[in-house]
């Protein structure tokens, strides 16, 4: 029944609560829920990792956090049923700008039934795919931080709560995710670029022995092929989907993620001009894999806007031509006027 289910919640809130370190700051002691919830519903399970989101089928304010069970339809504070929303297969987006007072680490923990996505100023920090208890930390810096969390509802009730509290000042400044991992698997190594994209620019390599957390995926580069937006170390960067397997139940449920190449569409002029030295195709993003605009003649004048970078060399441009911008491969380009190291590297 349901109030053994919540019965039980209660218990694990004060089970935790004896667990969790103590803090430094009493002034922080205090487990919170968060106040001024945007609750944004979707008849769709699967609508909250969309990017952009849909239009939701229903909206309203939970003004003293999530702490509820919902044997049946979902309800508002006030015990009404949400309109246009059924019992089972949907999701929930609640949203709120938080104050945090204190710089340090944070511990968040709570319950799910069936599925939980936590994301603290745009960045995954948590992600469960299965019901149950949960609990991570996180480095959060004062002022105002926006906290997002996703429920996913499947089948029989839904349960949701979710609280923090801070426990200590520990390495600052530098948010440490936790969520879904991933592996390098039948390679030595792979290469994390600035991009989803075989041209981007190589900023490190992933090995085998290690996990890496996951913080969203991309199939921007076209061809079927997937990326994934990885922590390594002190980095952030995308890693090929093709010998990297990721340790959740349904990969498609991880958000979609965005790079700098999606924001470079409209760039800035450089004065830098070089001229091809083949005929070359034009495509959308700085792979072979991405789709193709069409194709630049022999002895054609560009102008280089941005590049990537590969072992020292220049290895792909962003270049315009007849009133296009795409990407070239750099090694057929000559440059005929300005100082291609001031073209900046992506």
């Amino acid at each position: 029944m349901w109030w053994k289910r919540f019965a039980g919640i209660f218990a694990l809130t004060l089970a935790l609560l004896l667990v969790v370190l103590a803090p430094t700051d009493q002034a922080e002691a205090q487990v919170t829920f968060g106040t001024n919830w945007q609750a944004q519903f979707f008849n769709n399970p699967n609508a909250i990792f969309n990017n952009p989101l849909p239009t939701p089928d229903a909206v309203t304010t939970f003004p003293s956090g999530m702490n509820f069970v919902w044997p049946a339809q979902p309800v508002d504070p006030l015990n009404q049923i949400i309109p246009n929303i059924g019992a089972d297969n949907f999701s929930v987006l609640f949203a709120s700008n938080q104050n945090v007072v204190t710089t340090g680490t944070y511990q968040f923990f709570g319950q799910v039934d069936d599925r939980i996505i936590v994301a603290i100023d745009g960045v995954v920090a948590f992600q469960q795919d299965f019901p149950g208890t949960f609990s991570f930390t996180y480095d959060m810096q004062a002022g105002t931080r926006n906290i997002a969390v996703g429920l996913v509802e499947l089948t029989e009730e839904a349960v949701l709560q979710f609280q923090w509290q801070f426990i200590g000042t520990g390495a600052l400044g530098t948010p440490v995710p936790s969520g879904p991992q991933g592996r390098v698997v039948n390679v030595r190594g792979l290469s994390l670029r600035t991009g989803p994209y075989l041209g981007a620019s190589r900023i490190g390599v992933l090995r085998p022995d290690n996990n890496y957390t996951v913080l969203s995926k991309s199939d921007d580069e076209g061809s079927g092929f997937t990326w994934y937006r990885v922590v390594a170390g002190d980095q952030v960067g995308w890693t090929s989907g093709r010998y990297f397997v990721v340790d959740v139940a349904d990969p498609n449920l991880l958000p979609v993620g965005t790079s700098v190449f999606q924001e470079l569409d409209n760039p800035t002029s450089t004065g830098v001009i070089g001229v091809t030295r083949a005929v070359m195709n034009f495509r959308v993003r700085p792979s072979q894999r991405s789709p193709r605009i069409g194709q630049i003649p022999w002895g054609a004048e560009v102008e280089i806007f941005n590049r990537t970078v590969q072992g020292g060399l220049n290895h792909w441009y962003q270049v315009s031509y007849n009133n296009q911008v795409g990407w070239i491969y750099a090694p057929f380009i000559g440059i005929r006027n300005g100082f291609i190291n001031a073209v900046p590297v992506r």
